[in-house]
């Protein structure tokens, strides 16, 4: 089970999440931001925003494992950049309401990575 949301889940709904084995991730896009956290037994992903600088998507995919488990791949793609696309990507980056906000991209293990859930 994938759970997705706009705003992160409230730590209680997180702790609820937390004692059912079959729910992997918690998904959110409310922060702009690229990021990926471990939790008891929930991992919370973040996303950058299609608007805003970086303007990458995050793609999904939920993997069987070899132990008879699951693990979330995820990885972010950009826009091919050319014309329209190529300067609203520039106009995002110079954008002064949002300065210059390198930290959206997140680090590389926030952008593209295999999250085993417990057990997998």
């Amino acid at each position: 089970v994938v759970v997705v949301a706009h705003k992160r889940l409230d730590d209680g709904t997180l702790a609820l999440l937390d004692r059912h084995p079959r729910v992997v991730a918690a998904l959110a896009g409310d922060t702009h931001d690229h990021a990926i956290a471990p939790r008891a037994g929930v991992w919370q992903v973040t996303t950058a925003s299609l608007a805003d600088f970086p303007q990458q998507a995050r793609m999904f995919r939920l993997v069987a494992t070899r132990g008879g488990g699951v693990a979330l791949e995820t990885w972010v793609v950009d826009h091919a950049g050319g014309g329209l696309a190529g300067t609203a990507r520039e106009l995002a980056f110079i954008d002064s309401q949002g300065g210059r906000p390198a930290g959206s991209r997140g680090r590389a293990s926030d952008r593209n990575a295999r999250l085993f859930a417990p057990g997998g």
